[in-house]
Order: structure tokens, then sequence, then C-alpha cells
């Protein structure tokens, strides 16, 4: 994300903003595509040579895909980026030039790749579905029997090569009958909502489904641009980057960097090494431990989202700050051996991502069979890991060395049995110093490592799993799947093996090895070693999990008041996560055992699962991803008889026609080539967002756009810290004494100028900056203002503000109706009273309506309250006139 990327990590890198791809304002030469494309102008612009949108941008303005437009820009780069991988270019374009590129995808496959990765943006106003229209768009949506999904089921079967395809009620045969009919309706020319027919009355409906509108769409955007935009990326990627002659440029960006920050920021010092020993070498220079006089404060940075975050909102503040080049081919390199993966320490997650996606894609030969059933689990966790735009930078070094207990990765890995590999360099003229620790060992307390400071991470190595009988199963339970952090994560794995004959001479499967892991269950990432001891040696069956469970219930009790609540709820899922690990490995187990054609192996049978248990095999980690779907229904324009032919340009036969037909050849009529001199046209038909082209190009302006005025001062308000204790005192003048900071502002200023302290939308019963010696109400009251030359300068004064309150125990927050009614807390400037008829019970138990007495039905219900969540930050800019005599004021109310 913008917000989190640092300026300096893109040096070396080309940069493009939503500003370069089109623009509305100006002409497409400086997009990387000739301004004399007249294709690419737009039908109903009134100043055509203004039209430079990029298809993606087109695409969301067309469907409605913005409305404050604030999170645009991001979705539209987010589009492009997918775009830009190989074999994402719409069918037209993509057909004939893929020729053999091996890269080329399938609609189906296009189609579920913007799916699977347009899960890094927020939109709190216009809705995902004209979003998704956009995308899907730009991407054919046909269906063929080339791009069907092979599904089987526990039976280890096809579905549709089943003979009990036409009774089975299995999840899996009605996944394969809905594909089955999504062909055919595509075949049928699809129809509005897939072929479904959603139109009832007089209403139409118009879906994210639409096969016929989306369809006819990218006829029109097709006409409209040719193929140049989408070589865009390419074409404007500098050659000088490409080109293996300049060397130059290659030596220039093969150089260490370093940067210092001298402003009163104190932003410290910024290094890029490109060899091992370089880092090594500044690790142990300045590090707690280290030579230099300033060591204890030096930080890592690749991805820069942790980091990033305890500078900005925690206001923490690191001297030496390492960016590793990625010349340094051991911290980023990803690569398989016989019996490990190897991912480098500062390897991007969204690099391991599709290293693992392609190594469960090979050929399928028995040689990957073990690296396939290795690559899976992990490759699955990460897919609702965060989102795609933070899997692009974060590393897995980081997420290690973070050490959250709630991280997705570290509990899969703790049970894989990887190990980290930690480099050194105690002495600068001495060599690199390895040793190895296991990921289960690494977490010794909260946030807190085995890792000295001077060490950094420079591999992890993960063992393959056996290509039969050994299983790893990721599970994760969240409030929401994506872009939400875990209530409770985990990582199983077992290793199973046929026992030996019993006296009675049955055969059984028995547990060779088990390693269970959580994340959410303690300070730390843990083991439940108890609950793998009792499973070790014992049958695999469900007697031998359900003592398991009870195992794991007393090994992981949590007081009811535990970090992150929900005690119980944990544990249940935990409990949970360990049966459904059970049903899933009986599942594999089936299937290896019915691959095995071998004659002369006899294998024990395998435990059953009864029918009411089915559903707890799968999970959502390793499906498919939902289909983005949305319903919009919009009632029959309503026309006069003879104004359709008058305004909406259709022949006198119309009028025999059906409304509906009349409204759809008049939106036909309005999206073609030629403009169209009528001017009321647009009965019956939506009309786009008159900003959206700004809001799709980033042309838009907002607040923080507005070019700042000369002598601009910035402010930051001072805020309470503590609630219900009596405000004693404010000491301004640490702030004061900052460099930048023109001055802090209190209730005392307020009254010195005869000014009301008062405020409040309605009634004045608020106070503007809340006076020493009153109540704060609230955790964030308003105290005063910082005013500094520039916004970091003033939140730091904000920050440097010295607030005294005389209570030392804060009073009870007052959250709910019963809080109110014990503190005595009532609104007390209008107070209302319900008049009494007599008594309520007498009068109920005698009502009849019809005859019948009236039922009594008695409760609660609360409603709690919403807020919109708006994405621009609440910010003003007040101008004053050259009098000085007015002010103009702008806000973002959106």
């Amino acid at each position: 994300n913008a917000c989190l990327f640092p300026v300096l990590g893109a040096d070396g890198c080309h940069v493009t903003t939503v500003e370069g791809i089109g623009s509305w304002r100006h002409d497409a030469s400086k997009n990387g595509v000739g301004s004399n494309n007249s294709s690419n102008i737009t039908a109903n612009s009134s100043v055509e040579e203004t039209d430079n949108l990029h298809p993606i941008q087109r695409a969301m303005v067309d469907m409605h895909g913005s409305q404050c437009g604030y999170c645009t820009p991001g979705i539209v780069m987010a589009l492009y980026g997918l775009f830009a991988q190989d074999g994402m270019l719409p069918s037209s374009i993509s057909n004939d030039n893929s020729g053999d590129n091996g890269n080329h995808k399938t609609a189906t496959q296009r189609h579920d790749y913007l799916e699977e990765h347009l899960d890094g943006n927020l939109c709190r106003c216009t809705g995902y579905r004209p979003i998704w229209d956009a995308a899907r768009s730009l991407v054919s949506c046909h269906h063929s029997e080339d791009d069907l999904e092979e599904i089987r089921g526990p039976c280890g079967v096809k579905c549709g090569e089943c003979p009990e395809r036409e009774s089975c009620e299995m999840d899996c045969n009605l996944e394969s009958k809905k594909q089955m009919a999504d062909v055919a309706a595509d075949e049928n020319g699809g129809g509005c909502c897939g072929g479904s027919g959603s139109e009832s009355g007089n209403e139409k409906c118009c879906s994210s489904s639409s096969m016929d509108k989306i369809q006819q769409y990218q006829q029109i955007i097709e006409s409209k641009h040719s193929e140049k935009w989408w070589d865009q990326p390419n074409d404007m990627f500098p050659d000088e980057l490409l080109r293996d002659d300049e060397k130059s440029v290659h030596d220039e960006l093969s150089k260490p960097l370093k940067v210092m920050d001298t402003s009163i920021h104190n932003g410290g010092t910024w290094y890029t090494p490109n060899t091992l020993e370089e880092l090594l070498d500044l690790f142990r220079e300045f590090s707690s431990g280290g030579s230099s006089s300033s060591g204890g404060g030096i930080k890592m940075v690749v991805g820069n989202t942790e980091v990033g975050i305890e500078t900005k909102f925690k206001h923490a503040s690191y001297p030496t700050m390492v960016h590793p080049s990625k010349d340094i081919h051991t911290l980023h390199d990803i690569f398989s051996t016989e019996d490990c993966y190897h991912v480098g320490g500062c390897a991007a997650l969204g690099d391991l991502q599709e290293f693992c996606h392609s190594e469960m894609t090979s050929d399928g030969e028995e040689a990957n069979r073990r690296h396939e059933r290795t690559a899976k689990p992990i490759h699955d966790m990460l897919r609702w890991f965060a989102s795609t735009q933070i899997r692009n930078v974060a590393c897995l070094g980081g997420n290690l060395v973070t050490a959250s207990p709630i991280s997705d990765m570290n509990p899969m890995l703790c049970s894989l049995g990887a190990t980290l590999v930690l480099a050194s360099r105690p002495k600068s003229d001495g060599g690199v110093v390895r040793r190895n620790v296991k990921v289960s060992d690494f977490f010794i307390g909260y946030r807190t490592v085995e890792k000295e400071d001077m060490e950094v991470i420079e591999r992890v190595d993960i063992p393959l799993l056996q290509d039969r009988f050994e299983y790893c199963i990721p599970f994760k339970q969240a409030r929401r799947r994506e872009d939400d952090i875990s209530i409770v994560t985990s990582g199983m794995r077992i290793k199973l093996r046929p026992a030996a004959t019993n006296d009675n001479g049955g055969r059984h499967w028995e547990i060779e090895d088990v390693a269970i892991a959580f994340g959410g269950m303690a300070p730390k990432t843990v083991m439940a070693r108890r609950t793998m001891d009792a499973l070790i040696g014992k049958p695999f069956d469900s007697n031998s999990f359900e003592d398991a469970r009870k195992v794991l219930q007393d090994e992981f009790q949590m007081p009811d008041d535990v970090p992150g609540g929900q005690a119980q709820y944990r544990l249940t899922l935990a409990c949970s996560f360990l049966h459904r690990f059970y049903l899933n490995c009986v599942e594999e187990l089936t299937k290896d055992v019915a691959a095995d054609k071998t004659e002369a192996v006899s294998y024990p049978p395998v435990p059953l699962i009864e029918n009411d248990e089915e559903c707890g095999v799968g999970g959502f980690v390793g499906v498919k991803k939902p289909s983005i779907t949305g319903l919009q229904t919009y009632p029959e324009p309503k026309v006069a008889v003879g104004l359709e032919v008058e305004h909406l340009g259709m022949k006198d036969e119309s009028s025999d026609l059906p409304l509906a037909a009349v409204a759809a050849a008049a939106a036909k009529s309005s999206l073609s080539d030629k403009p169209t001199k009528q001017k009321n046209n647009s009965v019956g038909q939506p009309a786009t967002h008159a900003s959206g082209p700004l809001h799709c190009t980033g042309e838009a302006i907002y607040i923080d756009d507005i070019p700042a005025p000369a002598n601009l001062l910035h402010g930051s308000l001072i805020l309470a810290s503590k609630c219900h204790a009596t405000l004693a005192s404010i000491d301004v003048e640490p702030a004061l004494s900052i460099p930048g900071v023109a001055g802090v502002f209190t209730s005392d200023d307020i009254e010195k100028i005869g000014g009301d302290n008062k405020m409040g939308p309605i009634l004045l019963d608020d106070f503007t900056f809340l006076p020493v010696g009153e109540r704060v109400e609230f955790v964030g009251q308003v105290l005063g203002i910082v005013v500094a030359a520039s916004q970091e300068t003033a939140e730091k004064g904000a920050r440097a503000v010295a607030v005294e309150y005389t209570d030392d125990v804060e009073g009870k927050a007052i959250v709910s109706i019963e809080d109110a009614i014990d503190a005595e807390s009532f609104w007390t400037d209008f107070r209302h009273e319900m008049k009494r008829g007599g008594n309520v019970d007498e009068i109920l138990n005698e009502s009849e309506v019809d005859g019948k007495r009236h039922v009594i039905v008695e409760g609660s219900m609360r409603s709690g309250g919403q807020e919109h969540f708006y994405l621009e930050p609440n910010s003003t800019l007040a101008v004053p006139s050259e009098s000085a005599t007015n002010l103009t004021i702008y806000s973002s109310t959106q």
C-alpha cells in the first residue's frame, strides 16, 4: 500500500501512479499511448480531446464503480497491477498475442485470478458489485468445457464420470453440476443473471452475474480502446532498465545507498546494503550491543508493514533503518532441493505463494508429489494472509521476528518442522557465522524470540512431506475471511503407518508422528505437546482423537479475562480444528490408499466418516473463494405513449415494442461510437457519475489535494488520555520548544480574546477546549490545539504537551443504558414521560382483534450505533481573505 511503502524502498524501481495510466484532462501521449488515436475518445464526451482514459478507468466510470471516489484510484491501480501480469490481457488481445506462451490464462482462469486477488481495497459507499462488474467486463466471461475444474469426491472418482451422478447429493457433485450449467447457459447466450431469468413484475435485474451486460460492454470497450493501451505497462517501462548494454545505469543502481534525515522529524539514517556482509556489519555496529554510540535502534525494513505502523501510529523512532538490496540473493531467493524448500528471510510472501502454486500445478510426476503436498498448506494459508498488496512486499522473516501470538504462518511452520538459519558477523574481518533454530523453539515469550540483536534470519528451511500417508492441514478462524486478524489459527501435521497385526488378527492405521501448533491460544505461538504425546503411537481412529480433545481442553485452559477475551470460544475453536483435522486426514488417507495400485501391498481399512460429519471435511482455507455476487433491481421507466418516439429516437413502429426493448435500444444507441446530438435520450437508462472520470484518474480534488496557500500552518489536536478524571493542568512549554511550532492554544486563549468556548450542533453543551478543573468525559476529548509549520511537527508538538489529571483512578465508562441508570447519567435538557391510561396488564388481557386476544410478546432489543467510516480522513482547510475579515472553509464532509 502506498501509505506504508517507504519512498526510499522504491529506489531503482519504475513507479506508475493512477495519473500516469490515463487522464481526463490531458492527452494520452503522456501515458504511453499516441494522442492521435481517435478510438480512445468516448462518444459522450463534450470535450473529446480531454478524454484519454485507460480501459480500466473507462470500465469503472461506465459501470458506476465510484461514488465518493476516495478509494477509487487504489482500486484502479490494483486492477492495473493484476492486468499487467502475464496472460491477463482481455480475450481479443491475448488470443492474438499469446502464441505458445505457457503463461496464457483461459477465460475462466483470468476471471478467477481477478476474483482471488482483488482483496486489498476497501470501499465504504459504492458497494463492491459495480466495482466487480467493471473488473469482470475486462475479461471474457464465457465458460467452456475446457475451463471446467476437475472435481473429485471423497470416493476418489471424478464427479463428471460418477455412475451415481444424478442421484448424488454430495457438495462436490453439486458444484460439478453448477459448472456444467454455467457452460450450458453461456452456450445459449447467457442472459441476465447468467440465464437464470431473475426478472419479476415490472422490475429489471442488474447483477454481477449478468452475462449479456458484461459481454455487450466488452464489445464496446474493445471498439474504443486499441491494443496499445494494454501494452502500456511495458511501453512506459524505461528501456535503460531492460537493456544489458546500459552498464552505467546498472552500476549506479547496484551501489549501496545511504540517506540521512537531518530535519526536525529525526527520521534517522537509511541504508541499502548490497551484500550480506555489509548488512551484517550494520547490525553489528548499530545493534544494542554494537560498537556505535547510537546503537539500540536498528530495524530491518522490507515491506514496512510492521515498522510503518509502529512509526506512523505508535510514534516509534529508529535512528537506523536497513533495507536489504535484491542483490543479496540468499535473503530473497526461493528454491527447492531434494528434501527441503529454502525460503529467503526477505522473500515476499506473494513470491512464496506463487512459488507454492507452481509446485502444486506441476506435471504430477511421482517425484513432485512431496513438493505438491508440502506447498499446498503453505499456499492455502497465504491466500488468506492480509491482502495481495501486503503479500507483495511483506516477508516471511519479518512475520517470524514480529512474533505475533496470532500469526497465521508461524503455527504452520512449527507444524512442518521448519528451521531458521540465523546469520551474523561478529568481526568485521571475519566470516559469516550461522546457526540453526527450530521455529517451534524460536518464540520464547510475547513478542520475544530466540535471536541475538546482531543476527538476521537469512533463510527458512521447510522439510518436504512424504509422498503418501503424511498430511499437513492449516486452520484459521476470524470474524471475516479476508483482511482480518485471526481469533485462532493452527497448523497440524500427522504421519501414519500400517500397524502390525494384533493378537486378534486385525490391522489398523497407527499415528507415527504428529505436530500441532496454535496461534491465539497463548502469548506466543505454542505447540500442543501434551496433546501430541496423547496421539503418538495410538490407533488412527475417532476414539484416539476424542481422547486427545479432552487433553487439549485441559492443556489450554485460559482465564475469562485473557487478553483478547473469548476464552471459551477460542478453546472450542481449537478442539473443533483438531476434530476437523481428523476428518480431513481420513479423506486424504482414503485417496492415498485408492491411488496405490500395488497389488502386493494390503493396507488396513481406513476409518469411516459418518454421514452427519461429512460437512466437517474441508474448510474455507483450502477451497476456492466464493464468487463475488450482487443484485440490483430497478423499476421499469414510466414513459408516456409517444415520448419514447420523440425522445428515444425510435421509429414509429417502436410504439408496438415492449417498453424494455425501447429502453434497451436507446441505451445501446447512446453507447455507440457516433456522437449523438439528441439532448433527451437518457430516459430508462442509468447515468454515470459526473465526477466518475476524475475519481478514476486521481484528478478529483480533495482537501489534501488543494494547493497550500502561502505560509500555511497545520494544526493537531491535544487529546485527553484518561476519562472520568479531572483535568489538573496543561503545560504547553515542551511543545513550544520544538522548532517549527508556531503556537499552542487552550481554553485560556479563547477566553483572552473574548470568545465562546461552548459548541454543539443544536445545544451549545460541549466545550471547544476543555478548561482546567473540568471533568474529562471520554478519552480523546479535545483539550487544545498545536499549530506548526508542518503536520508532522504539529503532531509531535501535541504529543509533547504535558497533561496532568487529579484523579488517579478512572471512572467506569458508560457504554449502555444500564450503565447510565446506575451512574444516574440522564439527559436533563429534554425530559419526556409516557402518559399512562390505566393498568397495562388489564388492558392487554381484555383487548381483542377480530374476536382474538392479542399475543403478548415480551423481551428487549438493542440497536448498536453504526459509523459510516468514510475513507477520507477528517480534515479542514481555512483560508483567510486578503483583508483577514472572512474565512473560506473547505471540509472533508463528502
